[in-house]
């Protein structure tokens, strides 16, 4: 019998679902064989090391973070598009996440504990990501950039390529979750499932929500009656009352939500309101100097972010939360949506501009 597993006291919120000890005694036949062959030779540095890298680059902080570097090699449309899969997958993955609990297979011990993760196991969110980025990636350059030129034979070679490339994503993601001791196979199983759920979701007009992108000073000398920056005040105030739902104290849907919707709202305020540059053409050697300038950018930001979250996580545990010294990580997590959405904002609307400029000035 699997003994019954509650959630830690800092995750004791209002659940719908707990995995009873019938429910997972009938889940062994898959989790435990699944388990075993997974976790074949733990003490191997290489698998280990593989098997955090795949972590890493499947989480939705890596899928924000290459929103900055689409946006700042030049492919705003891409990034937009890309944007659109990545708030449909948060929003989606975590109403599981936070109203089903399944202890992790190391608290269970059932598993040799690589890492010792908090959360619910059920299901793997880094399945998810890694089924839903390629699509998503495709999905972008395919519908801003329509290959009429490629015939019918070619077209379906690279979709499937991409579709051969996220699935070896997500079985290596799969492995990975279950090596390190985190997720069973049956989570895997499910956050795939979840993945094709999101993918569905996303609505395919994409014009409808990533519209030609232009200037503002061009939509305010040309359309003196413009709405752009009254619809851009508009979908900031939709952001925050986003970000308040989440933030409910009796719901607690997500403790990253104020950075992670603060960068995916920035763009989706953009967009929305036309305040945009136009596309234009860029020689690789631009494209990959604003990746790379972008790429610290999002991550100085979002780190940032996270390391005050963390901090204020930390300093309510702590039974000295009430020291003078420590009020100062007291901060409101709509003062860190708005810091980061700001942050985004400035990014996505400056970055085009300074590309322009520069490609003018190494022509």
């Amino acid at each position: 019998m699997v003994p019954q597993q509650t959630p830690p006291d800092d995750q004791a919120q209002p659940r719908t679902f707990h995995f009873s000890d019938k429910l997972e005694n009938h889940l062994r036949r898959v989790d435990d064989p699944g388990l075993r062959w997974c976790q074949r030779r733990v003490e191997s540095r290489l698998r280990y090391w593989l098997a955090l890298a795949l972590t890493a680059i499947t989480t939705v902080e890596a899928g924000v973070l290459f929103t900055f570097v689409l946006c700042g090699a030049g492919f705003c449309r891409q990034a937009c598009v890309w944007n659109m899969h990545l708030l449909v997958l948060s929003l989606v993955s975590q109403v599981p996440k936070r109203f089903i609990w399944r202890s992790r297979p190391h608290v269970q011990q059932r598993a040799v504990p690589l890492r010792r993760d908090r959360t619910s196991s059920f299901p793997s969110r880094g399945v998810t990501c890694a089924w839903v980025y390629p699509v998503a990636l495709i999905r972008a350059f395919r519908c801003t950039q329509p290959a009429t030129h490629m015939s019918r034979t070619q077209s379906f070679f690279l979709s499937c390529v991409f579709v051969g490339s996220a699935t070896l994503l997500t079985l290596a993601t799969a492995w990975a979750r279950v090596f390190l001791g985190v997720h069973f196979p049956t989570d895997t199983i499910a956050g795939f499932l979840q993945g094709l759920l999101i993918l569905a979701l996303v609505p395919r007009q994409y014009d409808a929500f990533c519209p030609q992108m232009r200037s503002i000073w061009v939509a305010l000398r040309n359309t003196p009656k413009s709405l752009d920056g009254l619809r851009f005040v508009g979908m900031t105030a939709v952001g925050a009352q986003l970000l308040l739902i989440a933030e409910l104290p009796r719901l607690q849907l997500w403790g990253k939500a104020s950075f992670v919707f603060g960068a995916e709202w920035s763009m989706i305020a953009l967009g929305v309101s036309g305040l945009r540059f136009r596309p234009f053409r860029l020689s690789w050697e631009v494209r990959l100097l604003g990746a790379l300038i972008s790429a610290v950018y999002g991550a100085a930001t979002l780190f940032t972010a996270a390391f005050f979250i963390s901090e204020q996580q930390r300093h309510q545990r702590s039974p000295k939360r009430h020291h003078q010294s420590q009020r100062w990580l007291a901060i409101p997590h709509l003062a860190i949506f708005l810091s980061v959405y700001g942050a985004g904002v400035l990014f996505f609307w400056i970055a085009p501009k300074v590309l322009s400029k520069f490609e003018s000035f190494v022509g």
